[in-house]
């Protein structure tokens, strides 16, 4: 029987050719660690794998990604190296899941 695990930090990063951004979040969506870009090379990955570190480490953050062209390999092969779970999204289905627009607006009528 597979074990659950149980997360209490979200890292989400945004890969691009030169230079990816991560944030980090708690269970209740508040910031763990603001917004900051790292360079896709060596240095950036050891940046990153530091602050993942802190906020604190394998088995307590999960990571998430998008295939962003084929950028994204060698930064998902890196993470999982150093034993972070990494969920990697499909770009599509995420923008798709963003133009549902889920909370678009408050359309509650109020009551007097």
């Amino acid at each position: 029987m597979a074990l659950k695990k149980r997360y209490t930090r979200f890292c989400g990063i945004d890969i691009a050719k030169q230079k990816h951004v991560a944030c980090i979040i708690d269970c209740d969506g508040q910031c763990v660690a603001r917004s900051q870009s790292f360079n896709n090379d060596a240095t950036g990955y050891q940046s990153i794998l530091a602050r993942l570190k802190d906020a604190g480490g394998p088995g307590k953050v999960l990571v998430g990604m998008e295939a962003t062209g084929h950028y994204w390999y060698g930064l998902r092969d890196f993470l999982v190296e150093h034993r972070y779970d990494v969920a990697v999204l499909n770009p599509i289905q995420t923008a798709q899941q963003a133009k549902k627009g889920i909370r678009k607006s408050k359309t509650d009528k109020i009551l007097g």
